[in-house]
């Protein structure tokens, strides 16, 4: 854990968001793996919110799934599949918006 965070603090003074969002998620999928489900929800959560305010879709969808994994080993199956659903609806936006670039280029 001590090297995500290292890692996390790097990336925040680098400022790139998209590396933030993804050292978030990992710090998240140790607290969930630890099953500490609290921290694990508030970096995935942080994650979604810096991937949906970029538009980064391939990473949003993936912090989408993590917090259904979440909400599925809690027994909350109806929050999971409301998750992975969401999950599901930002990889098809991201393909949609990667077929629309390979036909629409010269």
């Amino acid at each position: 854990m001590h090297y995500f965070n290292e890692a996390l603090k790097i990336r925040q003074k680098e400022g790139n968001p998209k590396d933030i969002a993804a050292s978030l998620n990992n710090v998240g999928e140790i607290y969930r793996l630890q099953g500490d489900y609290e921290r694990a929800l508030e970096n995935y959560n942080k994650a979604v919110l810096i991937n949906k305010t970029n538009n980064y879709l391939d990473n949003l969808a993936i912090n989408l799934s993590n917090i259904g994994l979440i909400y599925s080993e809690k027994g909350q199956t109806q929050e999971a599949v409301d998750y992975f659903t969401q999950s599901v609806e930002a990889c098809e936006k991201k393909q949609a918006i990667s077929a629309k670039k390979n036909y629409l280029t010269p």
